[in-house]
C-alpha cells in the first residue's frame, strides 16, 4: 500500500514568480521576490490600474488545496473579483476582505494536478488599483 503525500506548504517548489507591474518599477524594494520570503516587513507592490496578477510556476506537478494571503489594508483585491486559476484553464473565485491580516482560502478538491498559478486581481479597494501583498503561501501536496 502506498502512503499518500502529507499536504504541505508547496512554496520551495516555486522555481519562477510573475507580476503585473511593480510600484514605479523599483523592484529592489517591492519585486516579486518579496512574495514568498517569509517576512512581514518586505512586501510585492504592484503599480495602479486594473487586473493586476501574479503568477506561479511550479517545478513539478502540484494540488493546490489552500491560498494564504496578507495584504496591506487599503490596497487588497475585491470581493467578487480575485481569481486563482489553475493551468490557465480553471477559474476558482476568492473573496479577499479589506484587511492587513492573513486570509485563508480554502480551494475545492479539484484534483488537476499543475504547474502554474495565476491569481489575478480584476479589482483593487485602492482607488488607483494598486495591490500590496505581505505574504504569500500556497498549500497541497505533490502529484
Amino acid at each position: 500500500m502506498t502512503e499518500s503525500p502529507q499536504l504541505g506548504l508547496l512554496n520551495s517548489l516555486v522555481e519562477r514568480i510573475g507580476v503585473s507591474s511593480v510600484q514605479n518599477k523599483n523592484t529592489s524594494s517591492y519585486g516579486k521576490q518579496f512574495l514568498l520570503d517569509g517576512l512581514n516587513e518586505t512586501c510585492w507592490n504592484s503599480d495602479a490600474g486594473d487586473r493586476q496578477w501574479v503568477s506561479l510556476s511550479f517545478s513539478q506537478p502540484v494540488l493546490i488545496s489552500k491560498l494564504e494571503i496578507r495584504f496591506q489594508g487599503g490596497f487588497s483585491g475585491k470581493d467578487n473579483s480575485t481569481f486563482v486559476i489553475l493551468n490557465e484553464e480553471l477559474k476558482l473565485p476568492i473573496h479577499p476582505v479589506d484587511a492587513n491580516t492573513i486570509q485563508s482560502f480554502e480551494l475545492p478538491e479539484v484534483e488537476i494536478a499543475t504547474e502554474k498559478v495565476k491569481i489575478v486581481f480584476s479589482g483593487s479597494t485602492d482607488f488607483y488599483g494598486r495591490i500590496v501583498i505581505y505574504n504569500l503561501n500556497l498549500y497541497g501536496k505533490t502529484k
